[in-house]
């Protein structure tokens, strides 16, 4: 299609011109924003995404880049990300690297996606319109849903409007690294597992082995995934009795192995902790064994497959390929059938089998030699790539005012990178400065979001209250901070709901634990420190503790006079913020 690169250049203004337009219309602009915008969107990278990749560019250990005494335990978040932008960064710096990214990664995700899907349905128009459905999907449900047509049943679908159609929240491919990098490594892996099948050339197999490998390091849901691709081929070629491909499959599981193997003794390390549940369950497992309903689709789509009865072999072999796809795409919204327990199990639709169906559609449409579809699919492909256009430019429009720096607090973070040492701690009782603190700093916190720590659920806890004891916050804005929950549905932040949401910075919104659990645990905390007179000495006798970050978020929620303290010295001071340590 001649107008392919014309999209590459759409999508690449659509998802990185609001910054450049900001980047040299305001000063004070910045790629990154806490509030002003909803939590499924760019809360997710200043959550994880920017704190990790700063971590790697001041060097610190990847094991918890925001609990000090953790910094060197095992890490099973993905690595390879971080490793790789974090160096980029210390050359190009955080907030170039994240405007520059939104330009390249778009129109990558759009050719890798567009290049597997030519490999498998050998249509130009129907391979561009495959990853702008992809990417495209959000305004397109959006349009349908308007028009009063839902093709499935949503127990929730006031939700589901309001989610498609709130501006303050950027579309999914906006996010990086992922799914913005991890996907193109995901494209790049089933591209070469598809030459490696429709050859007998073992050097696919080994390059498809190693992109599967690699993706523990990057994308866990993508691993397994990949890893269930790999099973499931295995099982159709031992059906087969086609031992050559079993044999090079065979090289490619153990290249996967084998690259992997870094990944899993990390694991190892990592199941031995004695937290290693709060850890989990704070990111959001939930136990049980239960049929996903969704999973029919995949089953549903095997099934049309099964009627279509290729001539050519290489065809044959492309319906194997989809089926395996899609069998992993099943397997994967049905793991908990085998583990008993699934982590954040929404993943699975969302970056799994939207993607697999996606694939089987326009290889279906494919099998059509008719002129009739032309119309319809360029037609689809126009308001595709206008929506994607449309719906960015009014998220950017719309959402300007929350990507702005304030000046005073990034003198005083550029202060804290030259002047403090490396392993500073740094205690406020403002959610919202803890996620700026390790996002923008080389400090750590003493108050580390649970969902990314490794500190036990009941240590974090601990660390609140000493904190707003400390800081002379309270029992009424405790008990708020303590109690608030987010609604299902709630999409937007605001400030005050950010530095309220105590329990979600716990034990996140996504928690697994029960809300009785929950309150057991901070109830049994709270009844401890009720009462007691607690002292700086005695906090850093526990816990690590070098300075207090005192701002105008702060300045919201204590109304302590720390100059008079005579345990605090003051180290910095520009009127809006001021820093003060913790004397030994």
């Amino acid at each position: 299609m001649k107008y392919k690169w014309l999209i590459v250049l759409m999508l690449s203004l659509s998802f990185g011109l609001n910054h450049l337009i900001g980047k040299f219309t305001n000063p004070d602009y910045t790629p990154f924003a806490l509030t002003g915008v909803s939590k499924g969107g760019s809360l997710d990278e200043v959550y994880y995404y920017v704190p990790s990749i700063n971590a790697v560019s001041f060097n610190k250990p990847l094991g918890d880049w925001q609990a000090f005494e953790y910094r060197f335990g095992p890490k099973v978040q993905p690595t390879i990300g971080p490793l790789i932008f974090g160096q980029v960064t210390k050359a190009v710096g955080l907030e170039n690297l994240y405007i520059i990214v939104d330009f390249v990664f778009p129109p990558l995700v759009f050719l890798s996606f567009y290049y597997l899907a030519k490999l498998i349905t050998k249509s130009e128009l129907l391979s561009v319109l495959a990853p702008l459905v992809l990417i495209g999907k959000e305004p397109l449900e959006s349009f349908l849903v308007k028009l009063g047509v839902s093709v499935l049943k949503y127990r929730q679908l006031d939700y589901f409007f309001d989610y498609l159609n709130n501006l303050n929240r950027p579309l999914g491919f906006a996010r990086f690294d992922s799914p913005q990098f991890s996907f193109v490594i995901l494209t790049l892996g089933l591209i070469m597992f598809f030459k490696a099948i429709r050859s007998k050339r073992v050097i696919f197999y080994l390059f498809a082995g190693f992109l599967f490998g690699m993706q523990w390091y990057i994308y866990s849901y993508y691993a397994i995934f990949l890893t269930l691709v790999l099973g499931s081929s295995f099982g159709v070629f031992l059906v087969q009795r086609d031992w050559e491909k079993l044999k090079f499959l065979t090289a490619a599981i153990f290249t996967a192995v084998i690259i992997s193997a870094v990944y899993w003794w990390n694991y190892f390390q990592f199941t031995k902790l004695s937290q290693v549940m709060d850890f989990f369950y704070r990111a959001g497992r939930v136990d049980g064994r239960w049929f996903d309903n969704k999973s029919l689709w995949p089953i549903l789509f095997i099934l049309v497959l099964s009627v279509v009865r290729p001539v050519h072999k290489k065809a044959k072999l492309t319906l194997i390929f989809l089926v395996c796809l899609l069998s992993a795409a099943f397997l994967s919204l049905n793991f908990q059938l085998l583990t008993g327990f699934s982590v954040q199990h929404f993943h699975w639709q969302s970056v799994i089998v939207n993607p697999v169906l996606i694939l089987a559609s326009v290889y279906l449409l494919s099998l059509f030699k008719t002129t009739v579809l032309v119309r319809p699919v360029v037609l689809l492909v126009v308001l595709l790539t206008a929506g994607i256009f449309v719906r960015n430019w009014l998220i950017a429009e719309n959402t300007a005012g929350a990507y702005v720096k304030n000046p005073d607090l990034e003198q005083a973070y550029d202060w804290i990178n030259h002047n403090l040492q490396p392993e500073a701690v740094i205690m406020t009782p403002s959610l919202e400065s803890n996620y700026w603190l390790i996002m923008k700093t080389r400090a750590y916190v003493f108050n580390p979001h649970g969902l990314h720590s490794l500190a036990p659920t009941t240590e974090l806890i601990e660390r609140l209250l000493l904190t707003f004891s400390l800081f002379g916050i309270d029992n009424d804005y405790l008990e708020q901070f303590l109690s608030f929950q987010s609604t299902p549905g709630t999409l937007p932040h605001t400030h005050e709901s950010l530095d309220l949401s105590g329990y979600d910075y716990i034990f996140d919104s996504l928690s697994g634990l029960q809300s009785s659990e929950a309150k057991t645990d901070i109830a049994k905390a709270k009844a401890t420190f009720q009462d007691a007179k607690l002292t700086w000495e005695e906090t850093k006798k526990k816990y690590r503790l070098d300075y207090i970050f005192f701002g105008p978020s702060e300045r919201r929620i204590s109304h302590q006079n720390f100059a008079a303290d005579k345990n605090l010295v003051k180290v910095f001071d520009n009127q809006v913020v001021q820093i003060f340590r913790v004397s030994d």
